[in-house]
């Protein structure tokens, strides 16, 4: 079994632990989400600190621990200062990763919601209608999780403003549903 790895990552959720540690959620291009524990990263001298920033596309060098990664080292390969700036921007930048981060499971195969997710990171940077390209997000995030289906296509409505609004609905009861199982 590899003790460490490298790999490319999305940051999608910050919890504090301890005085100046951080777990991190992470989404990555082929080992799907995982958490990572980033030791001393809340230290003022931090050199990690700047890159784990939400919505940031980073590299980082991982150390498998007993129960939780070990984030080691990270990079930054592409930043988000620009969105940080608008308010707006940063509003759907993260409604994105929170989305993602509740309808993804740890362990999955995600490689498409990676690329889906980066894409909306650097077309929300460069667009002039973010609403859009959120719709457009969510539109196909909901296809590739599975939950798309021609019942939700044919309900959609005509209006712009009415059709974010009606996909948010749609992954709120996504996440809402209890999943009923057979096996319960």
């Amino acid at each position: 079994m590899i003790k460490t790895f490298t790999t490319e990552a999305i940051v999608l959720r910050r919890v504090n632990y301890s005085d100046s540690d951080r777990i991190l959620t992470l989404i990555t291009p082929s080992g799907g989400k995982i958490s990572a524990m980033a030791r001393g990263v809340r230290k003022l001298k931090s050199k990690k600190a700047g890159h784990l920033d939400l919505g940031c596309v980073v590299k980082v060098f991982l150390a498998r621990g007993r129960k939780i990664n070990v984030l080691t080292q990270a990079t930054t390969i592409y930043g988000n200062e620009n969105i940080k700036i608008d308010l707006t921007l940063s509003k759907y930048l993260f409604e994105s990763l929170e989305i993602v981060d509740k309808l993804t499971v740890e362990g999955q195969d995600l490689d498409f919601v990676y690329e889906d997710l980066l894409s909306f990171i650097k077309a929300l940077k460069n667009t002039q209608s973010p609403r859009e390209e959120l719709f457009h997000f969510y539109r196909s995030l909901l296809i590739n999780v599975g939950f798309w289906t021609t019942n939700v296509e044919s309900r959609l409505p005509l209006l712009p403003e009415q059709r974010l609004n009606y996909l948010r609905s749609v992954a709120e009861f996504v996440i809402s549903t209890p999943i009923k199982s057979r096996f319960i």
